[in-house]
């Protein structure tokens, strides 16, 4: 479990040193936005 935490925030500190993959905020607002759709639908 103590792992499994440090592993996500490894992946949270890689991908804001990151800022390159902008590409992976456009899919999640994309994503969410989707959601937001079938709700509202």
């Amino acid at each position: 479990m103590k792992k499994t935490y440090q592993g996500k925030n490894t992946i949270m500190t890689f991908e804001i040193n990151k800022p390159t993959k902008w590409y992976q905020w456009l899919v999640i607002a994309l994503f969410i936005v989707g959601i937001i759709y079938l709700v509202v639908k």
